[in-house]
């Protein structure tokens, strides 16, 4: 048998409701006019092109962006950290911002991809040391941090497997004289 409510306490349970969700169909509890239940994040999803590791770790960092800013920019630098380690050419050893400073100084991407890791970076860094985070910014406002991810991983590796996949449909021969020339030889062709 429960023991009987309070009057503060049944005006906590009156306030809750439950309903079911029209795209899924999955039961949602709201705590006057909030989801309380399932956790909801306002954060887009993962790129479907982000490597499994690195998506893991951002779905982590989203599901407590709402509870604890903190926690999810300190998660989301380590998805930054995947990254660069296991697609963008970074040693798994070194400091991540040492392997960003190599990828900013070999020119290989361009300016805006080179700034966003290095504001997750500053973000998850600031989150882990900086006692004051951030607390006086929107909810909402995290939300661009994990937009930068998913723009960094379409302007790389959607678009890397884009252009060679439309490279793969040219005949193999040019293929072929495509892979085996360079710089230096094509600069040659032009004089």
């Amino acid at each position: 048998r429960l023991p009987p409510f309070s009057n503060n306490e049944f005006d906590k349970y009156d306030r809750l409701k439950m309903s079911r969700c029209s795209n899924c169909g999955e039961s949602l509890i709201w705590l006057d006019d909030k989801v309380i239940y399932p956790d909801v994040s306002l954060v887009a999803p993962p790129h479907e092109d982000m490597p499994e590791s690195a998506k893991d770790l951002y779905m982590e960092a989203a599901s407590i962006v709402g509870k604890s800013p903190r926690a999810s920019m300190a998660i989301l630098r380590l998805a930054v950290e995947d990254l660069v380690n296991n697609n963008f050419g970074g040693k798994p050893n070194e400091r991540l911002y040492v392997n960003i400073q190599t990828i900013i100084d070999s020119g290989k991407y361009p300016e805006q991809i080179n700034k966003s890791l290095e504001t997750i970076r500053l973000y998850g860094n600031i989150a882990v040391h900086d006692t004051e985070f951030l607390f006086d910014k929107p909810k909402d406002h995290y939300e661009v941090i994990f937009e930068l991810l998913n723009v960094m991983v379409d302007s790389t590796i959607t678009q890397d497997k884009k252009l060679n996949s439309i490279i793969e449909t040219l005949p193999k021969s040019d293929q072929n004289k495509i892979n085996q020339s360079n710089v230096k030889k094509v600069d040659q062709i032009e004089k």
